[in-house]
């Protein structure tokens, strides 16, 4: 692997990391850690993407990159399913939540919805 294949491989395997975490934090409903993810997410992002530019291959060439790069879509993709049920679920589910609470996990879904539709014109690989 060159080391800008190297650098890629990194940064991917960092946003990975970023997005299992992001699966226990909806979860478990943490609400402050989720909000630290998503933000975490988006800087990470940019250094995936910015490797990405550095490299003279599609990734998707690479059998190692291409096995975690649809991983990485079946998570994301994953967790925005479960938040949307949390969120479809948290009224009925929780009659002791607050409104506050209910308008900071839909915000919270808004906030990972751009991200989510931002990524799929910037995380083309």
């Amino acid at each position: 692997m060159s080391p800008e294949e190297k650098a890629f491989s990194v940064a991917v395997d960092n946003y990975e990391t970023l997005l299992q975490s992001e699966t226990q934090a909806i979860v478990s409903v943490e609400l402050d850690k989720l909000e630290n993810i998503i933000q975490e997410k988006d800087q990470v992002l940019a250094s995936v993407v910015e490797a990405r530019a550095k490299l003279l291959v599609d990734p998707r060439d690479i059998p190692e990159l291409g096995v975690t790069l649809d991983r990485i879509l079946k998570i994301q993709t994953r967790n925005s399913q479960t938040l949307t049920n949390l969120i479809a679920q948290n009224p009925q589910d929780k009659g002791d939540s607050t409104t506050e609470e209910t308008s900071r996990i839909r915000k919270i879904r808004t906030a990972y919805s751009s991200q989510f539709q931002s990524e799929g014109k910037r995380f083309k690989v």
